[in-house]
């Protein structure tokens, strides 16, 4: 406690703490959004006791395997139920945790600023998706044992122990069981030692295989889980490889740019056109292909540290820039929450030229750079606070989206269900129509409406959405459930009972299924 430094650090890592809360406590009461409901409220794995094995241990029944992300929505569900403030609390702990730690990795590259690296990572409005919607544990949960992973590399670069090496093996191990996003770092730690020794070695190669073959063999489970559960594939206008090269140019400029002018965030961006092609497309390649020539040029002295800093960025945004198909390109190509981990690289990057510019200063001068950043920090933090206020509710958020991105279909549909839940069936059907209107391909819309419009009556029609939705994915149980439904409602058993059938057969642990023909055929 007599230690000033220390004194420091505890009152830096409390504005770090306190900044966060502020900034995400609109939040922390906000209600189950998007896929929330899907893979948490409504997920068996997560509420039963036999959940936990199937999680490890039959990953069929996952979208992905994360067992360690499912686990500690499995602890939270056990532990306070449906009570959202608890998955919130817990997510944000883990983000404050994470900024700590960005704080501490800086600080190991020996950053004067390291702190505010922490501090900016906090409080920097693209990251208010990956911690108020809830489903986005997996992203701060992973990047915990990460930049763990990266801290004990360091470590092991600077000391050679090879508890060092062991301990990065590890935690890389836990930070791909939460989320395969730290799959890139074997060509992390290759950048890395090209960064330190000027090369890349056969040495610096060998050490990195042993993390390959967890990035490999993880990777490739969550593709084909990702694949078996994937709903979006038709609708995807990615086109042919200069297609996907377009879009890689034009995201990885997007990701940048929002990262150093973070205005105008949503759920869900407008999704620009890449047909026809035009060589404006290809514009960003270029524009990255000379920055990274003129700082080759430059490696002997401080290009070097910028192509650490920009390499980091690229290399962990690279799964997500479309050179690979994902069901939510049928509506958009960027999402914030993939800038979660690689904003590091750039974050590391401004904290050294903060770092050498205060140096350069003269001492009547420095005021006025921490005048600048203050305010700066001050932008940022109103910025994420008025962002976070979004995730409040369906409502809210979704209403939010339409302001500003009227043609986005998951927003109408999404909206639909709230307007639903709330008993206001006239709302939520204009918004299923609209939602079909922009994606007829969405079988879940499909089956909403019909669900709507068999609450007004309309049976009729109502089957003619549910058999749509069967047409679009025929292995879709609770369509016919909700057919049979509306067949015995109006009268006609033998359709009822042979969809319910149908629908057990598909899903042998559907209950509303059971329950409901058994008493269709109890009451005949």
């Amino acid at each position: 406690m007599a230690n000033p430094n220390w004194r420091l650090s505890f009152l830096r890592a409390l504005i770090i703490v306190a900044a966060a809360f502020w900034i995400y406590s609109p939040a922390l009461n906000g209600t189950w959004l998007w896929d929330d409901d899907t893979d948490i409220v409504h997920n068996p794995l997560i509420q039963t006791s036999s959940g936990l094995w199937t999680i490890w241990f039959d990953p069929a029944h996952l979208s992905a395997y994360y067992p360690i992300t499912f686990t500690v929505e499995w602890l939270e569900w056990h532990l306070w139920g449906a009570n959202s403030t608890g998955f919130h609390f817990v997510t944000l702990l883990f983000h404050i945790l994470n900024a700590l730690l960005v704080w501490k990795l800086l600080d190991k590259f020996g950053l004067r600023f390291a702190w505010l690296g922490g501090l900016f990572f906090a409080i920097h409005p693209m990251n208010v998706e990956s911690v108020a919607w809830m489903v986005e544990l997996k992203n701060t949960l992973s990047l915990t044992p990460f930049l763990l992973c990266m801290c004990a590399w360091v470590d092991y670069e600077n000391h050679h122990r090879s508890r060092d090496y062991w301990r990065s093996w590890l935690l890389f191990l836990i930070a791909m069981l939460c989320k395969t996003t730290a799959m890139m770092f074997p060509a992390t730690i290759l950048l890395y030692a090209w960064w330190k020794y000027g090369r890349v070695s056969w040495s610096a190669v060998r050490s990195s295989l042993p993390f390959i073959p967890i990035s490999l063999v993880l990777c490739f489970a969550t593709t084909l889980l990702q694949h078996h559960h994937s709903t979006l594939t038709n609708d995807i206008p990615l086109g042919g490889p200069l297609s996907r090269i377009a879009v890689a140019g034009l995201t990885l400029s997007f990701y940048f740019l929002k990262f150093f002018i973070p205005v105008s965030l949503m759920p869900i961006y407008p999704q620009w056109k890449i047909s026809p092609l035009s060589l404006i497309e290809f514009l960003p390649w270029l524009v990255v292909v000379s920055v990274f020539c003129w700082l080759w040029t430059k490696r002997a002295s401080w290009g070097k540290h910028i192509l650490l800093g920009l390499g980091f960025f690229i290399i962990n945004l690279t799964p997500v820039l479309g050179f690979k198909l994902f069901s939510y390109m049928g509506f958009t190509w960027v999402f914030d929450h993939f800038i979660y981990m690689p904003m590091i690289g750039l974050i590391g990057l401004m904290i050294a030229i903060l770092g050498l510019i205060e140096i350069r200063l003269s001492a009547s001068r420095r005021p006025l750079l921490m005048a600048s950043i203050a305010a700066v920090i001050v932008l940022l933090m109103l910025q994420a606070h008025a962002y976070a206020s979004i995730f409040l509710d369906q409502k809210t958020l979704w209403n939010y989206e339409l302001l500003y991105n009227e043609k986005a279909w998951p927003a109408h549909d999404n909206l639909g269900n709230a307007l639903f839940m709330e008993g206001d069936i006239d709302g939520a059907v204009a918004h299923y129509e609209y939602a079909l209107a922009l994606n007829p391909y969405r079988f879940e819309a499909h089956n909403n409406l019909g669900l709507a419009l068999s609450l007004r009556g309309q049976y009729i029609e109502a089957i003619k959405e549910f058999a749509q939705s069967l047409k679009i994915k025929s292995d879709y149980a609770q369509a016919h459930v909700n057919m049979a439904d509306a067949f015995a409602k109006m009268g006609r058993i033998p359709e009822a009972e042979d969809h319910y059938k149908q629908a057990i057969l598909l899903d042998p642990d559907n209950a509303t299924a059971r329950d409901h023909l058994s008493k269709l055929q109890t009451s005949r």
